[in-house]
């Protein structure tokens, strides 16, 4: 599988990992979570697959298009497609603008029985069109 963007929060000093691969003329993602040197640590439980990191892989049928959705990021459809390079990549709206998707970062604390509080999300990419860095902060 091919790296294609992270999670990483306050909390926990691993992060989770969504890796992508070619099933058939779609994509797969493997999602796990990773230590700071890059060995896989473990699956995510039921709680995170189901809330916090899971995804949802959909394909268009009008436009062929691999679509993902991820929990921390409901708002925000991510395409799964590949570069002229035949590197698979994530496409989302970062600030307005169609960017590859690098990293997300996710500021909580503890709440109520271990459940932790969301304060902001940010979003971390590169514009596809100009080549630079963009982030956006949901609340």
């Amino acid at each position: 599988p091919q790296h294609l963007f992270d999670i990483a929060n306050t909390v926990c000093s691993r992060h989770v990992e969504y890796r992508a691969y070619e099933k058939g003329d779609s994509f797969a993602i493997d999602v796990a979570w990773y230590t700071r040197d890059g060995e896989r640590f473990r699956d995510l439980n039921w709680l995170e697959q189901n809330f916090a990191y899971g995804s949802k892989i959909s394909q268009d049928k009008k436009t062929k298009k691999t679509l993902m959705n991820v929990s921390a990021l409901k708002s925000r459809k991510i395409e799964i497609t590949k570069n002229e390079k035949s590197e698979i990549i994530p496409i989302a709206t970062i600030n307005g603008k169609t960017s590859i998707l690098k990293r997300i970062w996710v500021e909580v604390s503890d709440g109520h029985l271990k459940i932790p509080k969301v304060h902001y999300v940010d979003v971390f990419g590169v514009d596809v069109e100009t080549g630079e860095d963009v982030t956006e902060r949901i609340k």
